[in-house]
């Protein structure tokens, strides 16, 4: 028989163009042969490799972490929903910008989904590239985007904390602030004041969100115009200050209320179950998949996509 009465038996949609019993012959040779097409020479045929590529621009793949666990897991399941294998792109510290953009656009991969800062220098390459892009947490201007809808939870905390009384908030920001976290702390002050509540923002000094000087000396404050609220840009920095708050017997919320962000469970138990933003970081994942398959068939893509946000209350407030 002929290779391309083979090449149908073998494919998952030529076969119904031959019998079924050419399709059994082709079937068993190939089971005596042990043959397996060549997915290299299959997916030059059809300008496809059925692989979808991700790339982290703030250098870490652990999945351990939380977040990541969260926006891996919601990857592989958007690829799994449309048959599509995940590459994850590895740390790139020893290459250049443009080696980095080489490796995403050499033929390895239908399209990207890009977690990286605004400014990465990737995000232009990529945006006036061939390769299908979108971009997730933070949002890119030249890229369709899907991220949560930071605003919402930094008002829906501003409100939360106002209902209950405070008018004097400590503000824990992220040491290096992304898109995201950017938004979501200048979103909190902007209603915050609506609400006529006093903002004082601090930063931990180093990258384990430990308590600086500053925020130690807030929390030791008397009187009317000390801080009755700390509201921390991720859960991990609100339970290290909640740990803090225990080593040094700073009741909670009597003293100081305390939120946080992202909304992940607890690997160990505490007193406190923490008020915070649930954030659908596994269904952002999931959508940009759809954005990207989107982008790869020729359809046209919203540039922003927010998907809301729930607050949790808990008894750290």
């Amino acid at each position: 028989i002929s290779q391309s009465t083979v090449s149908r038996a073998l494919s998952e949609t030529g076969s119904h163009l031959i019998s079924p019993e050419t399709r059994r012959r082709v079937e068993g040779a190939a089971r005596e042969l042990e043959y397996s097409p060549n997915a290299v020479a299959r997916s030059l045929r059809r300008g496809r490799t059925d692989v979808i590529g991700f790339y982290s621009g703030y250098g870490s793949l652990d999945a351990r972490i939380q977040f990541l666990s969260e926006i891996i897991g919601g990857l592989q399941i958007g690829c799994n929903a449309h048959r599509k294998h995940l590459l994850l792109h590895g740390d790139f510290a020893h290459r250049t910008a443009e080696q980095v953009h080489h490796e995403l656009v050499s033929g390895q991969i239908d399209g990207l989904i890009l977690l990286t800062p605004p400014q990465d220098f990737l995000v232009e390459q990529l945006a006036k590239s061939h390769l299908p892009a979108v971009a997730l947490v933070d949002a890119v201007p030249q890229l369709p985007s899907v991220v949560a809808d930071e605003a919402q939870g930094a008002q829906l905390l501003a409100q939360h904390l106002a209902a209950r009384g405070h008018r004097h908030v400590m503000y824990r920001g992220a040491k290096h602030g992304s898109e995201s976290t950017v938004r979501r702390e200048t979103c909190f002050i902007e209603e915050a004041q609506r609400h006529g509540i006093q903002t004082t923002l601090t930063r931990a000094q180093t990258h384990d969100d430990l308590l600086s000087d500053e925020e130690k000396s807030l929390l030791a404050q008397t009187g009317k115009n000390r801080p009755t609220a700390a509201v921390c840009w991720q859960d991990y920095s609100a339970h290290l200050l909640l740990h803090y708050c225990r080593e040094n017997n700073i009741e909670v919320p009597g003293r100081i209320a305390v939120t946080g962000f992202n909304g992940f469970w607890q690997e160990a138990p505490t007193r406190w179950e923490l008020t915070t933003i649930r954030a659908p970081w596994l269904q952002v994942a999931q959508r940009a998949v759809e954005i990207l398959m989107q982008k790869i068939e020729g359809e046209s893509a919203p540039l922003l996509t927010a998907l809301p946000v729930e607050l949790l209350p808990g008894n750290s407030t």
